[in-house]
């Protein structure tokens, strides 16, 4: 795509007899696109779409239903959406309605982050703040003095650890 600049330029050149070739070669692009911006075929800054947007026909739909309710589901429009024609996926459509600001906002939850956040501490990381990464920690389960050797039934992110109150030696001492 040629911007106004360029395109100013390949039709001066073109107007001074300069070949098609000649201000390809000069300006860097494909004789074809020379070609179609002195023919008018290209407009300069206008890019043309690769394809329709498929999901241009359920905007307004997807507009009317969200003002009607702003706290509607977003798995809820799928579903009527669906019965509608729409063949994209859930994921395809929360990410349209994010992109292009479908969802108006809520006067009632505009103010909710302006308030002060909770600041969790712990004792390995310090002190946290609800929106910061998630990471794996364990946690040391009120249990008995022994260890439990049975295999947890999941192994996910929330899978606890039981470990024995008493301390652990450190590196220096567990020659």
């Amino acid at each position: 795509m040629l911007t106004w600049e360029e395109d100013v330029e390949v039709h001066a050149l073109h107007k001074q007899g300069w070949t098609i070739s000649a201000i390809a070669r000069h300006t860097g692009r494909n004789r074809r696109t020379i070609r179609n911006y002195i023919n008018g075929v290209t407009t300069p800054g206008i890019r043309k779409p690769a394809r329709e947007d498929p999901f241009e026909p359920f905007v307004d739909y997807v507009t009317c239903r969200l003002r009607e309710d702003p706290h509607l589901w977003a798995r809820t429009l799928c579903d009527e959406l669906e019965d509608l024609g729409y063949r994209l996926s859930y994921p395809t459509l929360t990410r349209q309605i994010r992109d292009r600001k479908l969802r108006p906002v809520c006067e009632a939850r505009a103010n909710a982050t302006d308030r002060a956040n909770a600041m969790i501490d712990h004792p390995r990381h310090g002190a946290r703040s609800p929106s910061s990464p998630r990471s794996h920690r364990r946690i040391a389960l009120p249990h008995n003095d022994v260890p439990s050797t049975r295999t947890p039934r999941h192994r996910g992110r929330h899978a606890g650890v039981a470990q024995s109150s008493r301390p652990s030696p450190t590196p220096s001492t567990a020659r």
